[in-house]
């Protein structure tokens, strides 16, 4: 147990070194450039990886928490969100909208401030999001040692590093996403009130629809390999997220237009399967993916018990995939939803520390390898190598890959540990984990 602790510790400290690092290197390089008298071609480090915006009347940023003040002010207003009649409520920058109705009407109470302090409240609720969700999984899976290290860790690669500049600037919404990844990743092992988690992260997905390959996909794996009252979650998980977004009937027939357009009938553009692979195909691959691994669950292990432990140790890697997957899933996909693998962080340290039948080395490769994986798509590396978004996809569906490899690998190795029933965690206690 205490190399596992070892594991989780390490990975998220190099996390944390590696963006501060990335710190002193762009100083470093700004300086050598100083001393050589050289123009100075390095600005401030961590850089947006797009251009910056000002909101029209505004002069300041926050150009996509626009989308949602604008349209909640409409409805607010007695308008509709998605076609407004008013000047005052259209998109500024004239884009379709983008998010479904569940979202706008959840910001309305937020129009009754001016546009600057509203955005500043978004931030901050966008950021305890996070924090909250993945402090109430470590909670919860007694580790709450690791709170204080995993949301410095989250903090580190949110503040310093390019993409995580360019979602805040932007006002973006992949935090609430990450939030929301976590949270149905806890619904595997939680015991008290899973019923009422699955519900609140089941409505909370209708937010925003890059959410429901991931919430729609793990739920299925978990409905599969669970019994009694957590495939019951996993059956209201996903069903209250359609129910969310079907009670706005009127808003979903306005959203879909949007749907066509930034999904069907726009060319591939930012990280998006789309690029390697057909429509159809790249919406079939993540229920492609968790319905084989289910299904291989299913034929390895005769056990219920044994099934609902690979919840645990297969369950975690699967959800690399499939918020890897998740990023790349729309047509349009913006490097900044990286943001959402954040959610990750404190998956993989539970999975470390209470994974019992995993190996020790397994749990070390796969953090490292994560590692990697966050340091390339957050961009830490945009000082020494620049990708273009085509290449950056093909990193998405390598790292996809592999970490599914790990998801095989598992469910093919596991080795059923016999304790009593209960908590899906008691393995681990009973062997010291606690």
């Amino acid at each position: 147990m205490r190399s596992g602790r070892h594991v989780a510790s390490r990975f998220c400290k190099g996390l944390i070194a590696a963006a501060l690092a990335s710190l002193v290197i762009a100083a470093v390089i700004h300086d050598l450039e100083l001393l050589r008298a050289a123009p100075v071609k390095t600005g401030a480090y961590p850089q947006m990886i797009y251009l910056e915006y000002a909101m029209p009347g505004y002069n300041v940023a926050g150009a996509d928490f626009a989308d949602i003040y604008n349209s909640a002010n409409a409805l607010r207003h007695h308008e509709s969100a998605y076609r407004p009649t008013s000047a005052e409520f259209a998109d500024p920058f004239q884009r379709p909208k983008n998010y479904p109705s569940l979202m706008y009407w959840l910001y309305v109470p937020l129009t009754l401030v001016s546009f600057w302090p509203a955005l500043v409240v978004h931030e901050v609720a966008s950021l305890l999001a996070v924090f909250g969700a993945a402090a109430f999984a470590l909670w919860k899976a007694r580790l709450k040692r690791y709170v204080g290290l995993v949301l410095f860790a989250q903090a580190s690669l949110y503040f310093l590093t390019p993409v995580g500049v360019t979602h805040f600037e932007r006002g973006q919404f992949d935090l609430l996403v990450a939030a929301m990844f976590t949270l149905c990743f806890a619904c595997s092992f939680v015991d008290q009130n899973v019923l009422l988690l699955a519900a609140l992260t089941g409505v909370a997905g209708a937010l925003k629809w890059t959410i429901i390959p991931f919430l729609a996909c793990f739920a299925g794996f978990g409905f599969l390999l669970s019994t009694g009252r957590r495939r019951i979650a996993f059956f209201v998980l996903p069903l209250l997220t359609l129910l969310s977004t079907v009670v706005f009937w009127n808003g979903l027939k306005e959203y879909w237009q949007s749907i066509r357009y930034f999904d069907l009938d726009t060319p591939p553009y930012g990280v998006t399967l789309r690029h390697y692979l057909s429509p159809l195909v790249s919406k079939l691959v993540p229920v492609a993916v968790a319905l084989t691994l289910a299904i291989i669950a299913l034929i390895k292990h005769r056990s219920t018990a044994a099934r609902s432990q690979l919840l645990m140790s297969a369950g975690a890697p699967l959800a690399l995939v499939l918020t890897n997957l998740s990023i790349c899933y729309p047509a349009v996909s913006y490097e900044y939803h990286a943001v959402s693998a954040l959610g990750m962080l404190p998956i993989l340290v539970i999975w470390v520390e209470r994974a019992q039948q995993v190996p020790v080395w397994i749990k070390a490769g796969t953090c490292t390898l994560y590692g990697i994986f966050l340091i390339t798509v957050l961009r830490v590396i945009e000082q020494f190598v620049t990708l273009t978004p085509q290449t950056m996809t093909l990193v998405y569906m390598a790292f996809a890959g592999l970490f599914l490899g790990v998801s095989v690998y598992t469910i093919l190795t596991h080795k059923f540990d016999r304790v009593p029933e209960g908590s899906q965690l008691t393995a681990a206690f009973n062997n010291g984990g606690g």
